[in-house]
């Protein structure tokens, strides 16, 4: 089956009207899908995985592909511990597939993501 997209997050401009809009900088999350994975258009992300089980740590990996210099570096089953959120930095080379999308991996649907565009 195909993987399920996460929309990157719409964050306010460098210089937003003000007085800020009530949630105009809010993130939003989007559940795993631990069956047949996440995916973002390939931009330069941070994401953000959290771990919202109370009491067990669950894993999330992320596939990479050989970049200009030769490597290649998957992230796999990487533990984040309960109520945790860990970071991760993508760019384009070596995160981004072939089909244009940058892969997220989840044990769980307890695992919530957030992808912020870094450009």
């Amino acid at each position: 089956m195909a993987r399920t997209n996460i929309s990157p997050v719409s964050l306010p401009s460098k210089y937003p009207a003000t007085p800020l809009a009530a949630d105009a900088a809010d993130l939003t999350f989007t559940q795993a899908d631990d069956v047949n994975g996440n995916e973002f258009s390939g931009v330069r992300a941070l994401i953000l995985a959290w771990n919202k089980h109370a009491t067990i740590a669950q894993t999330v990996g992320i596939p990479s592909v050989i970049d200009e210099k030769n490597r290649k570096g998957d992230i796999t089953a990487y533990s984040i511990g309960p109520g945790e959120i860990a970071a991760f930095q993508v760019d384009i080379p070596g995160w981004m597939q072939i089909d244009g999308k940058i892969q997220l991996d989840a044990s769980t649907t307890d695992i919530w993501f957030a992808v912020i565009p870094l450009d």
